[in-house]
């Protein structure tokens, strides 16, 4: 799976900045160490302390207060062409293989060259790994497993839910229900997310034009790509290109 690093920060025991309110075009994995990161996510409130984890998923309307105390955290903005069906708030979940696995993020360093930058995503694959283990998503049956496999693995193809189907061996109403009631949206939800995703991820490195990029990502027909694109993320994917030069 495809993942574009765009920003990674430890923050060792100073007072957190303030992030104006924004919708991020990006995930972004946070992870606190020790202290209280006071933030407001699509209008509601969250005080995020030691061994507490936000992921937040493009599209976020994120405010972050300016803190008045030390903290100690760590953040990941980037890109996957991989859904990640984690809630938006994890508490307990940082182990000490994540604490680990963050101090091998430290040793990398900070100012990062393009090795540097490849470790730190294969170290970054590895922490949502964990995150992973350590909540609910474990848990889903074999059957919604197997089908976020098989999605994940064939999204660039041509997908219809008889495929998937066929492919898991279950009916497509047991199947739409069970991967309904556990993962919070229908099967092609998931795959238009799931592609959607991977384009952004596409998009942000810039080195093939909208159309291939369509193409790359299961869909034939631009016009109806670019439609599904500005429905899911509010713009298109040229404005959507804009949109991240700004942030340079």
């Amino acid at each position: 799976m495809k993942l574009s690093l765009y920003y990674f920060r430890h923050n060792k025991n100073l007072a957190c900045y303030t992030l104006t309110k924004s919708r991020i075009p990006f995930y972004d994995l946070t992870i606190v160490l020790d202290g209280t990161l006071n933030y407001t996510l699509n209008g509601k409130k969250y005080a995020v302390t030691k061994n507490q984890v936000l992921f937040l998923p493009p599209n976020t309307i994120r405010y972050r207060e300016k803190g008045n105390a030390p903290s100690n955290y760590v953040s990941f903005n980037f890109l996957y062409d991989k859904t990640i069906p984690f809630p938006m708030y994890l508490k307990n979940a940082v182990d000490k293989k994540i604490i680990a696995l963050i101090s091998a993020c430290d040793t990398v360093g900070g100012a990062l060259d393009t090795l540097q930058k490849n470790i730190i995503k294969n170290i970054l694959k590895a922490i949502i790994l964990s995150l992973q283990k350590n909540t609910e998503i474990s848990k889903f049956s074999k059957l919604t497993q197997d089908t976020l496999s098989y999605i994940q693995n064939n999204y660039k193809n041509r997908l219809t839910v008889p495929m998937i189907c066929e492919n898991v061996s279950y009916s497509a109403p047991h199947l739409s229900r069970t991967f309904k009631k556990e993962t919070g949206q229908s099967v092609i939800d998931y795959l238009i997310t799931l592609r959607i995703e991977a384009a952004k991820s596409l998009i942000i490195e810039k080195e093939m034009p909208m159309s291939k990029i369509a193409a790359q990502v299961g869909y034939d027909d631009y016009n109806y790509f670019t439609h599904l694109f500005k429905k899911r993320v509010g713009c298109s994917p040229l404005n959507y290109t804009k949109n991240l030069n700004n942030l340079d």
